[in-house]
């Protein structure tokens, strides 16, 4: 994934040169830049820090871990993710599912396994190293004028088939995510980073009657995936005993969601981030906070006893 991402971010460098006449879409191109950048690169030297910074902990779902002294008075359970063994289906994301996603209709097909055999070559044709003509004569710093036309559409072709393979980087992380209910104070507080549904469907079909009790009178949930379609499932959502229409009711359900609009799906295919049916039902259940309106910091309306 890593090596991947890099090759990624080489070729949309490349692509929108100053060397071109007409680049790469400014718009396509800083998408690509965004997810192959969020989901790989970073990731990595996140994970090598944290493995240099002390014991770590690989968690999964019902992990057992004693923070007691640490943090008195909070308690941990994590509902996620599964691993292979408990739950292989996180190997692999559905594109629809109408009882849980927020979503009107289906959206594209997968075709990680077609691409994924140029990966290994991708690296090399982005940072130069390796070319399939090393013979040919090479045009450095201008385009024949009787192929810019062809040259501007299999850019923009090439471009199109970045941005769904960085798509299915990002889908292929989430399922790792780590799905932490903290109790404190006797609060419920939900975080479920990025988990998608086959990461929560574990969680709500074993032990299912008692995952949901546990859920059910959760006080503030931070919204899976930014708002994605697939990240808060129905099941769950409609098992939060806090929601409620009254703005003035005491108690009522706390929500937070953090995003960037237009960085994720499209609305055409009612894949968009954050999807505007999940929001919806946010505004209205719940006292809802978004990052991209909201600069100061959240009062969460928690009391603590």
């Amino acid at each position: 994934m890593n090596a991947l991402s890099e090759a990624l971010q080489l070729e949309v460098s490349h692509l929108t040169s100053a060397r071109f006449m007409k680049g790469l879409n400014q718009e396509l191109a800083e998408q690509i830049k965004f997810l192959s950048d969020d989901n790989g690169l970073p990731n990595k030297s996140a994970v090598d820090n944290l493995a240099k910074m002390g014991t770590n902990h690989y968690v999964n779902y019902g992990y057992e871990l004693n923070l007691s002294r640490l943090l008195p008075g909070v308690n941990l359970r994590f509902l996620g993710p599964p691993t292979l063994e408990q739950h292989a289906e996180i190997k692999k994301q559905r594109s629809a599912d109408k009882s849980e996603f927020w979503m009107l209709q289906a959206s594209a097909q997968q075709f990680w396994g077609l691409q994924a055999a140029t990966a290994e070559l991708i690296g090399g044709f982005a940072s130069g190293t390796t070319r399939l003509f090393p013979n040919a004569d090479v045009f450095q710093d201008f385009l024949p004028t009787h192929n810019r036309w062809v040259i501007r559409q299999l850019r923009a072709l090439r471009a199109d088939q970045m941005l769904r393979l960085v798509r299915i980087l990002d889908k292929a992380m989430n399922n790792t995510s780590v799905i932490l209910l903290l109790e404190v104070g006797g609060k419920k507080l939900l975080f479920p980073g990025d988990a998608q549904i086959e990461n929560w469907e574990y969680a709500l079909h074993v032990d299912k009657n008692a995952n949901l009790k546990l859920l059910k009178d959760v006080h503030f949930y931070k919204v899976g995936h930014h708002g994605s379609r697939n990240a808060t499932p129905k099941t769950l959502w409609n098992n939060f005993a806090a929601r409620n229409a009254d703005k003035k009711k005491r108690g009522r359900l706390q929500t937070m969601v953090s995003t960037m609009k237009g960085k994720h799906g499209h609305k055409a295919s009612h894949t968009e981030v954050p999807r505007a049916t999940l929001v919806s039902e946010l505004m209205n259940l719940s006292d809802y906070v978004t990052t991209e309106e909201s600069t100061l910091s959240v009062d969460l309306k928690l009391t603590f006893q």
